[in-house]
């Protein structure tokens, strides 16, 4: 004799109830079609980027031959591909100019005419010390006593990709400041080529703010603390007890500024506290303007750190800063905030690192904060449109009302084709609609449009489930089995053919969800958790709804309403 499976009917009234307390208490977010809010179309500039790493070489190689002792007669640049902006170009009477418009069509490229041309070798050498010439950039000699430096269209070609990356990187850092829930920032087209980012921000129908924060680089900079007589940097948990340390006073040339955690940044909406104050020289002798990169890594002794990068004249700058303040701190300031403050080791050039007691995660955030700041080239907007919410609301009640015509239909045909059976279809699909609700609460997921139409595509899918199984049952009591037989046949012989469907669909949905743009993937989120729940629901629930029938009627059931 069956018993009651108690534990079971345990575990799903939880689930119920967690649910229903998700539903309650965390409200789902709508997307730009259902909400409104603003659409913007933002082109990269992105062959600035290719200009600015023609420029940092060009200073490099020239420095190198300088501090070589070569002396230069000529230096030409040539960025001739670049279309747009304005751009400085030296007369060729000057001994240092740059070629805007090359007949040859040749890509960029940089030309040194040495004074001395049997120091040709000495030259060579140089420039292979400061600059990676068996990769972005090849060197030849077009003419006795020339050097030509090529940059290598794969080499453009990473930078062009790299650009609208850390752009993109930044603007979603900057988005998430204004508390945007979930919005779509997408690359349109390849990576390598594209110079548009589409920018859609549910629920801000006034797009001003976000323009400003966008087009407004990060200011980061790095700044010297400033040290009393007894050689002690001034520092304190709060901004009243620093101020009482200095006399209440705070010099010109000087100001204090407060250091978050990187991890309290992370929390949306919530109240963001400092853990100290400092007081810092305003003269910052490095800033944005020199970053070419940052990075997360490895350093001595497998410590996580943060690598960056900064152009010719970023790390002369930071060699000479550093080289005058070793075992001084020095703090990273990005948009008046310190987001770390440091010892100086040893003097730092180009390339350096920022240590501490960083997780991967926090390295991680703080070298996306430093390329957030560095943003690599101008951008203009070339569409916006604002969606009213009047759009959205004639959205969400004609998605709510076909929802409920869809599901009346089914229940309508579920009670009358099989009966009480039917009910039982019925509690796995209004669980499943539930269920679908608390996932999209619980996970932040936005609700699009598309992401309705799939809700309305799963209540359909929701009892396929029920009816391959019922099926199944009904052919088993047609052979003469015992109602209890076959229910266990149904179930059974049914879950194979359930789930092959279903692992079917969610890899399509995986596939929509990966390569599709918002509203498709808001389709395949939908879709993606209905399947899981109308799996649980047909399957787990109605199987042990009818356990539990069968167990209180003893297993003396002679006819199942089916």
């Amino acid at each position: 004799m069956s018993r009651i499976p108690w534990g079971r009917i345990l575990f799903i009234l939880v689930i119920l109830a967690v649910s229903a307390l998700v539903i309650f208490s965390k409200p789902i977010m709508f997307g730009l079609d259902l909400q409104g809010g603003s659409h913007l179309l933002i082109r990269v500039h992105v062959d600035e980027a290719v200009e600015s790493e023609v420029d940092n070489t060009f200073a490099a190689a020239r420095n190198a031959l300088q501090d070589a002792g070569i002396e230069i007669s000529t230096a030409r640049e040539s960025v001739a591909f670049m279309p747009e902006g304005d751009r400085t170009a030296f007369p060729p009477g000057m001994p240092f100019f740059k070629i805007l418009d090359d007949p040859e069509g040749n890509p960029p490229h940089l030309e040194f005419d040495l004074a001395d041309a049997e120091r040709m070798d000495d030259a060579r050498q140089a420039i292979r010390e400061r600059i990676n010439v068996e990769g972005d950039w090849s060197m030849t000699s077009p003419a006795s006593g020339t050097i030509r430096l090529t940059l290598s269209m794969g080499a453009i070609t990473d930078i062009r990709r790299s650009t609208v990356q850390n752009v993109r990187r930044s603007i979603s850092y900057r988005i998430d400041q204004l508390g945007v829930a979930e919005p779509n920032i997408v690359i349109q087209g390849d990576q390598a080529t594209s110079q548009r980012i589409l920018l859609q921000l549910p629920g801000i129908e006034d797009p001003e703010e976000a323009k400003d924060r966008i087009r407004t680089p990060g200011n980061l900079e790095f700044r010297m603390l400033v040290y009393d007589e007894a050689d002690r940097p001034y520092q304190a948990l709060t901004r009243e007890a620093l101020l009482e340390n200095l006399g209440g006073d705070v010099l010109a040339g000087q100001e204090i500024v407060p250091e978050y955690a990187q991890t309290l940044a992370e929390a949306r909406g919530q109240e963001r506290l400092p853990l100290e104050f400092h007081l810092l020289y305003k003269e910052a002798t490095v800033n944005s303007n020199y970053l070419i990169d940052a990075r997360a890594s490895r350093g001595q002794q497998n410590r996580i750190v943060v690598q960056f990068t900064f152009d010719a004249e970023g790390g002369q700058r930071f060699r000479q800063l550093t080289a005058a303040n070793i075992g001084k701190l020095m703090a990273v300031v990005l948009d008046d905030e310190a987001i770390e403050v440091a010892v100086i080791n040893d003097e730092i050039g180009s390339v350096g690192e920022i240590s501490g007691q960083f997780t991967r995660e926090e390295a991680d955030r703080l070298a996306w904060l430093l390329r957030s700041g560095a943003v690599p080239t101008s951008m203009h907007f070339e569409e916006e449109r604002s969606v009213g919410p009047a759009l959205g609301a004639d959205s969400i009640r004609f998605g709510t009302t076909a929802a409920l015509w869809g599901m009346a239909i089914v229940v309508v045909f579920m009670v009358l084709y099989y009966r009480l059976s039917g009910f039982v279809a019925v509690l796995a699909l209004a669980m499943n609609i539930l269920l679908i609700m608390a996932f999209l609460a619980w996970f932040g997921a936005v609700l699009t449009l598309p992401g309705i139409g799939g809700i309305i595509l799963t209540i359909g899918m929701a009892v396929d489930a029920n009816v391959l199984i019922f099926e199944r049952i009904r052919e088993e009591l047609r052979v003469g089995k015992t109602v209890m037989s076959s229910i266990e046949s149904g179930f059974g012989k049914a879950f194979g053919t359930i789930f092959d469907a279903n692992v079917t669909t969610f890899i399509a949905a995986i596939f929509l969800f990966q390569f599709g743009t918002g509203p498709i993937r808001g389709f395949a989120t939908t879709i993606t958790i209905g399947l899981a729940a109308s799996m649980f629901t047909a399957v787990f629930v109605a199987r042990v709804v009818f356990d539990s029938v069968l167990a209180i009627k003893r297993n003396q059931i002679q006819k199942l309403s089916i």
